[in-house]
Protein backbone atom coordinates (compact mmCIF):
# COMPACT_ATOMS: atom_id res chain seq x y z
CA UNK A 1 0.00 0.00 0.00
CA UNK A 2 1.79 3.12 -1.08
CA UNK A 3 2.02 6.48 1.57
CA UNK A 4 -0.58 8.36 -0.41
CA UNK A 5 -3.06 6.27 -0.60
CA UNK A 6 -2.33 5.42 3.40
CA UNK A 7 -2.42 9.04 3.90
CA UNK A 8 -5.65 9.43 1.72
CA UNK A 9 -7.66 6.93 3.65
CA UNK A 10 -6.61 8.50 6.97
CA UNK A 11 -7.48 12.14 5.67
CA UNK A 12 -11.39 10.01 4.83
CA UNK A 13 -11.49 8.40 8.23
CA UNK A 14 -11.15 11.12 9.84
CA UNK A 15 -13.72 13.73 8.05
CA UNK A 16 -15.98 10.56 8.97
CA UNK A 17 -14.84 10.24 12.73
CA UNK A 18 -15.18 13.64 12.83
CA UNK A 19 -19.24 14.00 11.49
CA UNK A 20 -19.69 10.90 13.86
CA UNK A 21 -18.08 12.25 17.06
CA UNK A 22 -19.57 15.81 16.27
CA UNK A 23 -23.34 14.49 16.33
CA UNK A 24 -22.43 11.91 19.36
CA UNK A 25 -20.90 15.10 21.47
CA UNK A 26 -24.08 17.23 20.35
CA UNK A 27 -26.70 14.17 21.06
CA UNK A 28 -24.79 13.43 24.31
CA UNK A 29 -24.96 16.96 25.42
CA UNK A 30 -28.67 17.06 24.99
CA UNK A 31 -29.29 13.33 26.19
CA UNK A 32 -30.14 12.59 22.77
CA UNK A 33 -30.31 8.56 21.72
CA UNK A 34 -27.05 8.40 19.49
CA UNK A 35 -29.26 6.24 17.25
CA UNK A 36 -31.50 7.29 14.49
CA UNK A 37 -31.09 9.43 11.08
CA UNK A 38 -29.10 13.04 11.72
CA UNK A 39 -31.69 15.82 11.33
CA UNK A 40 -31.26 19.65 11.19
CA UNK A 41 -31.15 21.14 14.79
CA UNK A 42 -33.47 24.27 13.97
CA UNK A 43 -36.65 22.64 11.64
CA UNK A 44 -35.56 19.18 12.69
CA UNK A 45 -35.94 18.27 8.90
CA UNK A 46 -33.79 14.55 8.50
CA UNK A 47 -30.91 15.68 6.69
CA UNK A 48 -30.99 13.05 3.20
CA UNK A 49 -27.86 11.10 2.62
CA UNK A 50 -26.34 13.54 -0.07
CA UNK A 51 -26.28 16.43 2.63
CA UNK A 52 -23.91 14.32 4.83
CA UNK A 53 -20.94 14.10 3.39
CA UNK A 54 -18.43 15.53 5.66
CA UNK A 55 -16.79 19.18 4.97
CA UNK A 56 -18.18 19.22 1.48
CA UNK A 57 -21.80 18.96 1.77
CA UNK A 58 -21.51 22.18 4.19
CA UNK A 59 -19.19 24.23 1.44
CA UNK A 60 -21.87 23.45 -0.90
CA UNK A 61 -24.76 24.18 1.04
CA UNK A 62 -22.97 27.25 2.21
CA UNK A 63 -23.54 26.58 6.16
CA UNK A 64 -27.16 26.50 5.84
CA UNK A 65 -29.74 23.90 6.33
CA UNK A 66 -31.50 22.52 2.75
CA UNK A 67 -34.82 22.82 4.41
CA UNK A 68 -35.49 25.74 6.44
CA UNK A 69 -32.35 27.88 5.23
CA UNK A 70 -31.15 28.46 8.82
CA UNK A 71 -27.05 28.22 9.48
CA UNK A 72 -25.31 26.03 10.57
CA UNK A 73 -23.18 25.81 13.47
CA UNK A 74 -19.50 26.57 12.39
CA UNK A 75 -18.46 23.28 14.54
CA UNK A 76 -19.60 21.01 12.56
CA UNK A 77 -17.05 21.93 9.77
CA UNK A 78 -14.68 22.86 12.21
CA UNK A 79 -14.46 18.97 13.72
CA UNK A 80 -14.20 17.38 10.96
CA UNK A 81 -11.68 19.61 9.23
CA UNK A 82 -9.65 19.03 12.49
CA UNK A 83 -10.27 15.13 12.92
CA UNK A 84 -9.20 14.99 9.34
CA UNK A 85 -5.70 16.82 9.95
CA UNK A 86 -5.41 15.33 13.45
CA UNK A 87 -5.63 11.77 11.94
CA UNK A 88 -3.17 13.06 9.04
CA UNK A 89 -0.63 14.10 11.88
CA UNK A 90 -1.23 10.62 13.50
CA UNK A 91 -0.02 9.06 10.02
CA UNK A 92 2.99 11.64 9.76
CA UNK A 93 4.26 10.64 12.68
CA UNK A 94 4.32 6.93 12.42
CA UNK A 95 4.52 6.63 7.98
CA UNK A 96 5.88 3.48 7.88
CA UNK A 97 3.87 1.79 10.70
CA UNK A 98 0.00 1.65 10.18
CA UNK A 99 -0.83 0.27 13.37
CA UNK A 100 1.55 2.60 15.47
CA UNK A 101 -0.69 5.48 13.09
CA UNK A 102 -4.09 4.26 13.41
CA UNK A 103 -3.61 3.56 17.65
CA UNK A 104 -2.31 7.68 17.45
CA UNK A 105 -5.22 8.67 15.57
CA UNK A 106 -7.61 7.00 18.07
CA UNK A 107 -5.93 8.93 21.02
CA UNK A 108 -5.97 12.34 18.55
CA UNK A 109 -10.09 11.50 18.25
CA UNK A 110 -10.72 10.86 21.78
CA UNK A 111 -8.91 14.30 22.78
CA UNK A 112 -10.73 16.12 20.06
CA UNK A 113 -14.31 15.10 21.07
CA UNK A 114 -13.09 15.74 24.34
CA UNK A 115 -12.22 19.55 23.97
CA UNK A 116 -15.56 20.02 22.33
CA UNK A 117 -17.48 18.60 25.00
CA UNK A 118 -15.04 20.72 27.97
CA UNK A 119 -15.61 23.97 26.31
CA UNK A 120 -19.03 23.33 25.61
CA UNK A 121 -20.32 22.07 28.79
CA UNK A 122 -17.57 21.86 31.28
CA UNK A 123 -17.42 18.42 31.35
CA UNK A 124 -15.66 15.16 30.23
CA UNK A 125 -17.35 12.23 29.75
CA UNK A 126 -15.39 8.88 31.04
CA UNK A 127 -16.94 7.29 27.62
CA UNK A 128 -14.63 9.89 25.85
CA UNK A 129 -11.32 9.45 27.98
CA UNK A 130 -12.30 5.77 27.20
CA UNK A 131 -11.63 6.43 23.56
CA UNK A 132 -8.00 7.80 24.30
CA UNK A 133 -7.33 5.39 27.00
CA UNK A 134 -7.80 2.44 24.81
CA UNK A 135 -5.43 4.25 22.01
CA UNK A 136 -2.81 4.82 25.09
CA UNK A 137 -2.42 1.26 25.43
CA UNK A 138 -2.62 -0.15 21.89
CA UNK A 139 0.06 2.33 21.45
CA UNK A 140 2.33 0.93 24.41
CA UNK A 141 1.57 -2.61 23.13
CA UNK A 142 2.80 -1.95 20.06
CA UNK A 143 5.59 -0.46 21.41
CA UNK A 144 6.31 -3.52 23.68
CA UNK A 145 5.98 -4.53 27.49
CA UNK A 146 9.01 -2.35 27.56
CA UNK A 147 7.24 0.67 27.55
CA UNK A 148 4.68 -0.25 30.47
CA UNK A 149 6.55 0.81 33.44
CA UNK A 150 7.87 4.14 31.41
CA UNK A 151 3.76 4.34 30.73
CA UNK A 152 2.63 3.59 34.27
CA UNK A 153 4.88 6.37 36.15
CA UNK A 154 3.46 8.87 33.12
CA UNK A 155 0.27 8.04 34.23
CA UNK A 156 0.90 8.58 37.87
CA UNK A 157 2.28 11.71 37.05
CA UNK A 158 -0.35 13.13 35.58
CA UNK A 159 -3.11 11.33 38.27
CA UNK A 160 -0.89 13.11 41.31
CA UNK A 161 -0.73 16.23 39.76
CA UNK A 162 -4.33 16.94 39.24
CA UNK A 163 -5.32 14.81 41.96
CA UNK A 164 -3.62 17.36 44.33
CA UNK A 165 -5.33 20.25 42.89
CA UNK A 166 -8.44 18.71 43.11
CA UNK A 167 -7.73 17.60 47.24
CA UNK A 168 -6.62 20.97 48.04
CA UNK A 169 -9.16 23.42 45.91
CA UNK A 170 -12.29 20.51 46.53
CA UNK A 171 -12.72 20.22 42.78
CA UNK A 172 -13.26 24.19 41.81
CA UNK A 173 -10.09 24.27 40.51
CA UNK A 174 -10.00 21.21 37.96
CA UNK A 175 -12.53 18.03 38.23
CA UNK A 176 -12.08 14.62 38.38
CA UNK A 177 -12.59 14.29 34.67
CA UNK A 178 -9.23 16.25 34.18
CA UNK A 179 -7.51 13.86 36.85
CA UNK A 180 -8.33 10.55 34.79
CA UNK A 181 -8.00 12.27 31.28
CA UNK A 182 -4.04 12.98 32.79
CA UNK A 183 -3.80 9.43 33.58
CA UNK A 184 -4.88 8.13 30.25
CA UNK A 185 -2.67 10.59 28.49
CA UNK A 186 0.17 9.72 30.69
CA UNK A 187 -0.03 6.13 30.09
CA UNK A 188 0.40 7.22 26.33
CA UNK A 189 3.13 9.75 26.47
CA UNK A 190 5.56 8.38 29.55
CA UNK A 191 6.96 9.64 32.30
CA UNK A 192 9.38 11.97 30.51
CA UNK A 193 6.74 13.50 27.67
CA UNK A 194 3.70 13.65 30.60
CA UNK A 195 5.83 16.62 32.41
CA UNK A 196 6.20 18.12 28.78
CA UNK A 197 2.74 18.25 28.52
CA UNK A 198 2.18 19.59 31.52
CA UNK A 199 4.09 22.62 31.01
CA UNK A 200 3.31 22.95 27.63
CA UNK A 201 -0.45 22.53 28.74
CA UNK A 202 -0.30 25.74 31.51
CA UNK A 203 2.20 27.77 29.02
CA UNK A 204 -0.80 27.57 26.38
CA UNK A 205 -3.89 28.19 28.92
CA UNK A 206 -1.66 31.22 30.77
CA UNK A 207 -1.34 32.73 27.20
CA UNK A 208 -5.53 32.26 26.17
CA UNK A 209 -6.15 33.18 29.68
CA UNK A 210 -4.16 36.57 29.82
CA UNK A 211 -5.60 38.09 26.38
CA UNK A 212 -9.14 37.06 27.57
CA UNK A 213 -8.24 38.53 30.78
CA UNK A 214 -6.40 41.71 28.99
CA UNK A 215 -9.08 42.35 26.32
CA UNK A 216 -11.73 41.82 29.25
CA UNK A 217 -13.20 39.14 27.61
CA UNK A 218 -13.25 37.01 30.68
CA UNK A 219 -13.45 38.33 34.55
CA UNK A 220 -9.86 37.86 36.76
CA UNK A 221 -12.67 36.05 39.03
CA UNK A 222 -15.89 33.98 38.71
CA UNK A 223 -15.02 32.62 35.59
CA UNK A 224 -13.98 28.94 34.47
CA UNK A 225 -12.20 28.02 31.60
CA UNK A 226 -11.77 24.57 30.42
CA UNK A 227 -8.57 23.17 30.72
CA UNK A 228 -8.81 20.08 28.38
CA UNK A 229 -7.88 21.72 25.11
CA UNK A 230 -4.85 23.30 26.74
CA UNK A 231 -4.06 19.68 27.55
CA UNK A 232 -5.00 18.02 24.43
CA UNK A 233 -2.24 20.67 22.79
CA UNK A 234 0.35 20.52 25.35
CA UNK A 235 -0.47 16.83 24.89
CA UNK A 236 0.12 16.41 21.02
CA UNK A 237 3.04 18.65 20.94
CA UNK A 238 5.21 16.42 23.54
CA UNK A 239 3.86 13.68 21.68
CA UNK A 240 5.45 15.02 18.12
CA UNK A 241 8.55 16.13 19.84
CA UNK A 242 10.68 17.91 17.82
CA UNK A 243 12.95 15.48 16.10
CA UNK A 244 11.17 16.07 12.92
CA UNK A 245 11.05 19.99 12.70
CA UNK A 246 9.34 20.64 9.85
CA UNK A 247 6.36 18.34 11.26
CA UNK A 248 6.54 20.01 14.77
CA UNK A 249 6.41 23.13 13.18
CA UNK A 250 3.21 22.48 11.33
CA UNK A 251 1.75 20.95 14.63
CA UNK A 252 2.61 23.91 16.47
CA UNK A 253 0.76 26.25 13.65
CA UNK A 254 -2.69 24.10 13.55
CA UNK A 255 -2.92 24.17 17.38
CA UNK A 256 -2.17 27.98 17.91
CA UNK A 257 -4.50 28.17 15.49
CA UNK A 258 -6.59 25.96 16.91
CA UNK A 259 -6.41 27.96 20.32
CA UNK A 260 -6.58 31.14 18.50
CA UNK A 261 -10.31 29.88 17.91
CA UNK A 262 -11.08 28.90 21.18
CA UNK A 263 -9.97 32.25 22.37
CA UNK A 264 -12.48 34.24 19.86
CA UNK A 265 -15.50 31.78 20.71
CA UNK A 266 -15.20 32.38 24.58
CA UNK A 267 -14.80 35.97 23.81
CA UNK A 268 -17.81 35.50 22.39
Amino acid sequence: MSLLFTAVLFVVFGLVFGSFGNATAIRLAKGESLGGRSHCPHCMHVIAWYDLFPVFSYLLLGGRCRNCKKPIALQYFMMELACSVLFLLALASSPHNVPAAVSTAIVFFGLLLICVFDFHHQQIPDAFTAIVFVGAVASILLRGYSAIPDALTGAAIGIIWFGFQWVISRGTLVGSGDIWLAGAIGIWLGSGATVTMLMVSYIVGAIVASYLILTKKMALKKSYLPFAPFMATGSIIAFIGFNNLPLALLVIAFLGISNAYLALMIGD
